[in-house]
């Protein structure tokens, strides 16, 4: 018997347009497949998300930032005194746009916004209010940023697995990152949640 029969008609037409859809957003033929408890109804939706991610344009986060008339200087028009503050209204900025920097602590201040003014705002994303994206501060350079993800951050399972694939790779030594702020980067939404306007008070 087929799954969840008494839905078969309609909804098994709405899934495979779904489906239909992503493959023509995305000019791939994914394999799609389900669970066989899974709800058609939640089946539904995870594709409807697809379909949203899919189909939501590209766009740098330089862009992204401008219409939000956040002012972005060149690194060296910002002053040691002023670089912190200025950096925390890029970071909650983009949090705002459902846009979280991970992987940050082993970067002063300076050299995280100098990275994100040369190169990680001017790279395109796909931006979508349905979705957070996260953008690992390590992905750069021609190494994609792997020997620093696996001296800072990788646990010891993850070093360990590399070094079985890639046994000609000299694994760094673990360092823990000079610094703490990627906790509080992912605390700023909630903190963002209860800040509320004075006037909301009343």
């Amino acid at each position: 018997m087929e799954r969840y029969s008494h839905l078969a008609g309609p909804m098994k037409t709405k899934i495979e347009e779904l489906r239909q859809k992503i493959r023509e957003a995305s000019g791939q033929d994914p394999v799609f497949g389900s669970s066989a408890d899974c709800l058609p109804e939640i089946e539904e939706t995870f594709l409807k998300r697809v379909l949203a991610f899919e189909t939501s344009p590209k766009r740098t986060l330089f862009d992204l930032l401008r219409k939000s008339e956040v002012e972005l200087p060149r690194p060296d028009e910002v002053t040691d005194e002023a670089l912190t503050k200025r950096l925390w209204k890029v970071i909650r900025a983009l949090v705002a746009k459902s846009v979280i920097l991970g992987n940050t602590d082993h970067l002063s201040d300076r050299e995280l916004y100098m990275l994100l003014w040369n190169e990680t705002l001017r790279r395109e994303f796909v931006i979508s209010p349905h979705f957070t994206l996260h953008v690992d501060m390590t992905e750069t350079g021609v190494d994609d940023g792997v020997p620093t993800y696996l001296k800072y951050y990788a646990s010891k399972e993850e070093r360990r697995m590399y070094s079985n694939a890639h046994p000609t790779f000299k694994m760094p030594a673990h360092v823990d990152p000079p610094r703490r702020r990627d906790h509080l980067i992912r605390e700023e939404p909630s903190r963002s949640r209860r800040a509320k306007p004075k006037s909301a008070l009343h």
